[in-house]
């Protein structure tokens, strides 16, 4: 029996793991911003309002950052989820808005951020043969794979639409 998301998973994988340097970093971030919207639209009420918020032109949560903002403020994401996926981003900009020919997860700045990611994953540098790039991947992987999953749980908790009563005005003859 074929599972759809581990169908996902490994193809995000393979991909994922035979990119250059600037190129995981970008990728991650591509893919972790399309679960966040996945997570959003399974958790805001089902309407085309809620669908322009995040897709199309100048949408208000059409970007990655603001799309981590809501996420951590509705409580769809933990704390760390948040920091790590906050960390990923700050990798993915420097690799984005950086030109530089030799700049790799082994720069001094982006090393260190790797260090920093703070998810389910082991921490001891040794794990990682003490490589930022192995430790970056791990975090993105556990994190993508928490996104995966948290679609189902945030479509038990999705926004339904109340019934308000509005006030209404009698005559008076």
């Amino acid at each position: 029996m074929e599972n759809p998301k581990l169908d996902i998973f490994s193809k995000f994988l393979k991909e994922f793991q035979g990119e250059s340097d600037r190129g995981a970093a970008i990728l991650a971030v591509s893919m972790l911003d399309q679960k966040l919207k996945d997570v959003l639209l399974d958790f805001l009420i089902d309407c085309k309002a809620s669908s322009d918020l995040i897709s199309g032109y100048n949408a208000p949560l059409g970007t990655f950052s603001s799309r981590l903002n809501i996420c951590y403020s509705l409580g769809l994401i933990s704390d760390n989820e948040y920091n790590d996926a906050t960390i990923i981003r700050r990798i993915r900009n420097d690799f984005a808005h950086k030109f530089e020919f030799d700049f790799s997860f082994k720069s001094q700045k982006v090393a260190a951020l790797c260090w920093n990611l703070k998810g389910d994953v082991p921490r001891e540098r040794h794990y990682y043969n003490d490589d930022p790039r192995a430790m970056f991947i791990h975090g993105v992987v556990f994190l993508y794979v928490n996104l995966l999953y948290r679609e189902e749980h945030v479509n038990e908790r999705r926004l339904k639409r109340p019934n308000w009563h509005s006030i209404t005005w009698g005559r008076t003859e």
